[in-house]
């Protein structure tokens, strides 16, 4: 299979395209700094080139015949992942056959000569007209595969919705979402998920696992609401972070926290740059909760978790099921114990591991990874190292949570 290569310069280098084996691309212009080059490979993916160091870039999918592209660094471009006939951020036409003068600067209405191997504009390759100049090098998006997404359609989803979750869906509105949950009519948790409004539906990001029974329990109260439900198999889960994503998706930020950053759903793969257990490990450094993981079924009570504070609970809306517990919970000030992030000294302990202060229980182990966690600890025993299996456990309180509740800093 033939490569081709787009190398991105400063000014007085402008912009170039070659065919051939491309595996490195030579610096481009005066300036070492406003650098940046790729090589676009087959299946096995090709080399990208930053400042004289070539770097590993991976194909971009699972079809053998796609093509990856990545630009690292310089100049304000971005990267960008390509198949045959598609562009990422710009266009390509069909076949990724270059017309003279496709392959252009948008921040110029002139481009210079392609300098790889000597050769001129034309045969295949990517026409980068209307790309972003904004660089995205910086924002880490992984893919989520143990997340799903239900969809709800109707003139009733609205309604439907808003009498059995803990959020006001009303706030769901193009551009925005909300995190909201799933309760018992006792107002313990079952389950919890992001609603996201696309034109005449409302998209459900959720755990995987819990897909199903979600949507059982959600068709159980549709009774005769003019609504439907169902699994919207092509849609995939991002999360992305340190950054705005310039991505081809449905892109909301996520409603907990701004330092959570983005959820992001999308038809076709994206190009990730990160992994889901470096999302994994970001979420646990915020204390955010991750479903089943932190929460249990028909136990957990949502201020528990910190619902609250993150935004996952609405006090101004109407009746839902499991309200009346919810509201004792916060205007009685029941709370004994809280989910919170712990650093872990010794080996992660097991999910469910007791945690123990002078040989007395106080709490138990969830998520966790490397040499951080999350668990449900007493109030009262937040200030002093903890034990739990063979490891040493100290409790770090993020800052929405020391601030929401007058609890003292670290």
């Amino acid at each position: 299979m033939q490569q081709s290569a787009v190398a991105i310069g400063d000014a007085g280098g402008g912009l170039g395209v070659g065919c051939g084996p491309g595996a490195r691309i030579a610096k481009f212009g005066q300036n070492p700094i406003q650098q940046s080059a790729v090589v676009i490979g087959g299946a096995d993916g090709g080399l990208g080139v930053d400042r004289g160091l070539a770097v590993r870039i991976g194909k971009s999918g699972h079809d053998p015949m796609q093509l990856s592209a990545v630009a690292i660094g310089g100049g304000g471009w971005c990267g960008l992942g390509v198949d045959r006939d598609r562009v990422l951020d710009g266009q390509v036409s069909a076949g990724g056959t270059l017309s003279p003068g496709s392959l252009r600067d948008p921040t110029s209405p002139a481009s210079g000569r392609g300098q790889e191997g000597g050769l001129p504009l034309g045969g295949r390759g990517l026409a980068l007209a209307g790309a972003s100049t904004h660089c995205c090098c910086m924002t880490k998006v992984a893919a989520l595969p143990q997340r799903a997404v239900l969809v709800i359609e109707g003139e009733d989803r609205t309604t439907f919705l808003q009498g059995l979750v803990s959020n006001d869906v009303a706030a769901a509105t193009p551009g925005s979402a909300i995190w909201t949950a799933l309760l018992t009519p006792q107002g313990k948790w079952l389950a919890d998920f992001f609603i996201v409004a696309d034109g005449n539906r409302l998209l459900l990001d959720c755990e995987r696992v819990q897909a199903p029974m979600v949507l059982q329990r959600l068709t159980r109260f549709r009774l005769r609401s003019k609504v439907t439900l169902g699994v919207a198999d092509g849609l995939q889960v991002y999360a992305a972070w340190d950054g705005v994503p310039e991505v081809d998706a449905l892109a909301v930020p996520d409603p907990r926290l701004p330092e959570a950053g983005w959820r992001l759903l999308s038809a076709v793969p994206l190009v990730t740059t990160a992994s889901a257990a470096d999302w994994d490990r970001h979420r646990l450094a915020l204390g955010l909760p991750d479903g089943s993981r932190d929460l249990e079924a028909e136990k957990t009570v949502l201020l528990e978790a910190g619902f609250d504070e993150l935004h996952g609970v609405s006090w101004s809306k109407g009746c839902y099921m499991g309200q009346e517990l919810t509201a004792r919970t916060k205007y009685r000030g029941l709370i004994k114990r809280r989910l919170v992030p712990v650093a872990v000294e010794g080996p992660l302990p097991a999910p469910g591991t007791p945690v123990l202060s002078d040989t007395i229980e106080i709490g138990t182990m969830r998520s966790g990874q490397g040499q951080m966690g999350l668990a449900v600890l007493r109030l009262d025993k937040l200030g002093a190292a903890l034990v739990c299996g063979g490891a040493t456990l100290m409790p770090r309180l993020p800052a929405w949570l020391r601030q929401a509740n007058g609890l003292p800093h670290d």
